[in-house]
């Protein structure tokens, strides 16, 4: 009896036409492995042909702000903030560098009004019998040793302050920065009169410390001396009021957010 299976599970024992078909596509498979075509994978139909289908692509690493069906190279975040753009930025930075800068003219001043302060008020003091003699005299070494170095801090940051920015621009700035604008404006006009109250308060020091190293003529004319002295007590009384009043207001005007 004819065996009608044979065949059916195993390659036929014969050098047919199927077995040349088998070792062809072992061939290709082996040549696109060695030239390292991993994008394809073939796979053997039941009746020993070949069909072939294209893997997958690796998956990829979600970026920021993507998900994992579809990365971007561009980062989230990147933009600027709705309503901005750097026109209204720089303006609104400047505005913060001059309240910064005058921030520390504002500290330099206030060391330049205590000296100066305590070298008129302790006269005025003394010559209304407030005050003794030994106390008025150590105020007024203690001052008098401290103001140079206060006057040449006050230079320098009144020549930094002169630099700055300054808060021009306030009709470009977006409805998102108004606020803070606003706030950073009115503190930089406090700012400026106590730059400018703190300034002639400078200069009057700084006039009395070049003064108090004429020791000759305070020697041999003090009656020229002190009536110099006297004279410039006089002036200052105002000024040191105008610098009050501005030190006042400074701590009343709201604080510039960012600076």
């Amino acid at each position: 009896m004819t065996d009608r299976t044979r065949g059916r599970h195993r390659a036929p024992e014969s050098s047919g036409g199927s077995a040349k078909g088998g070792w062809v596509v072992a061939a290709i498979i082996a040549l696109l492995l060695a030239a390292g075509i991993g994008g394809w994978a073939f796979a053997v139909n039941r009746d020993g042909s070949s069909r072939a289908a294209s893997d997958r692509p690796a998956t990829r690493t979600a970026g920021p702000g993507t998900d994992g069906a579809s990365a971007s190279t561009s980062p989230q975040g990147a933009a600027s903030p709705s309503g901005s753009n750097p026109a209204t930025s720089a303006a609104l930075e400047g505005c913060r560098a001059k309240v910064k800068a005058g921030s520390a003219l504002s500290t330099a001043a206030e060391a330049v009004y205590q000296d100066w302060s305590g070298h008129v008020y302790t006269q005025i003091d003394y010559d209304a019998g407030k005050v003794p003699e030994p106390k008025a005299k150590k105020i007024w070494a203690d001052t008098k040793a401290a103001g140079p170095g206060h006057i040449k801090t006050f230079d320098a940051d009144k020549a930094a302050y002169d630099k700055a920015g300054g808060c021009d621009g306030t009709a470009s700035i977006p409805a998102a920065e108004r606020t803070a604008m606003q706030q950073c404006s009115e503190r930089a006009t406090a700012l400026a009169k106590v730059a400018s109250t703190g300034s002639v308060l400078n200069s009057q020091w700084r006039a009395h410390q070049t003064q108090m190293t004429h020791t000759t003529q305070k020697k041999h004319d003090p009656n020229a001396y002190y009536g110099e002295w006297f004279n410039r007590v006089s002036a200052a009384k105002q000024p040191l009021k105008n610098y009050e009043a501005a030190a006042a207001d400074l701590k009343k005007a709201p604080s510039c957010p960012g600076a």
